[in-house]
């Protein structure tokens, strides 16, 4: 088995560094946890820039969404803990109760890719944290991961918090050079509320941060200013108001409005207070950002 963390963790939580982003019956509820309060890194990011924030939305929708962020870092990590047929290619996984230790370990979450570091899996009756500690994932482009995620409720309804989970990645430019961005998710809240009928709804919020990026620095808001309601886990959201706006300058932002049809957003975005983006796109384009 392939597990979906690694493509989790080093595509959707590297929030936007190049625009773009992508159940187990014993696992805790989908779905956050350390402490801190970071500085804001100095915005260099071009808000003018299509590309540039198709990316930092297409981040913030990446741990919105059911399957997305939160839903595949715990899945993903439970899969790991619950399965007794794990192996390395090479290198070695190690594996108690509650603690997981990788040496090297090649082929578990893709053929060329190589992870060390350790995760741990507490619990206390309904609640869950992971605590991820130098996880270092190696694809040609090397992640260390450090973070502490706290899942709490059931499977109709939960709340995930993440405080301080940081991914430093060695990364190669268009230019082909090696450069070493930092990227931090902090202050982020998901909760997801049983509706009856298979419906439920999502509420969202967090920042997050880059600096070192191709794009530039960065540090962004996001937030659900409406919940979005789903009508089944199979379905898109027909209501909910995402924003996701600059921390250094809130007059650059945009904004992703579930439509009825359950098809279709849409999708505004605004530097220095103008409209710059403004279009009906599916749900589809919008998840390819």
């Amino acid at each position: 088995m392939k597990y979906t963390i690694l493509s989790i963790l080093v595509g959707s939580l590297l929030l936007a560094g190049c625009g773009g982003s992508d159940n187990n019956s014993n696992s805790s509820p989908k779905g956050n946890g350390g402490e801190g309060t970071p500085s804001t890194p100095k915005e260099t990011v071009n808000w003018n820039d299509q590309e540039t924030v198709n990316g930092l939305v297409g981040s913030a929708v990446s741990v919105l969404m059911p399957m997305g962020f939160t839903d595949g870092l715990i899945t993903g990590t439970d899969d790991a803990f619950d399965n007794d047929n794990v192996q390395c290619k090479s290198g070695t996984i190690t594996k108690t109760a509650n603690k997981i230790t990788f040496n090297d370990c090649k082929g578990l979450f893709g053929d060329d890719v190589t992870v060390s570091g350790t995760v741990n899996k507490t619990a206390t009756g309904n609640k869950y944290t992971y605590q991820y500690d130098k996880l270092i994932i190696d694809d040609g482009e090397k992640s260390t991961i450090n973070g502490i995620v706290t899942a709490e409720g059931d499977d109709f309804n939960s709340t995930v918090t993440i405080n301080n989970f940081k991914v430093s990645s060695i990364e190669i430019d268009e230019k082909k050079q090696k450069r070493t961005v930092e990227y931090l998710l902090n202050n982020y809240k998901f909760e997801s509320k049983d509706m009856g009928n298979d419906a439920f709804s999502i509420k969202m919020s967090g920042e997050s941060s880059s600096t070192g990026s191709e794009v530039g620095d960065y540090g962004i808001k996001f937030n659900t200013e409406q919940p979005f309601l789903f009508k089944n886990e199979d379905s898109n959201a027909y209501n909910g108001l995402l924003k996701v706006s600059s921390m250094s300058n809130p007059q650059n932002y945009a904004t992703v409005s579930a439509n009825a049809d359950e098809t279709n957003v849409i999708y505004q975005s605004f530097s220095n207070n103008k409209l710059f983006i403004n279009k009906t796109i599916t749900w589809e384009e919008l998840l390819d950002y």
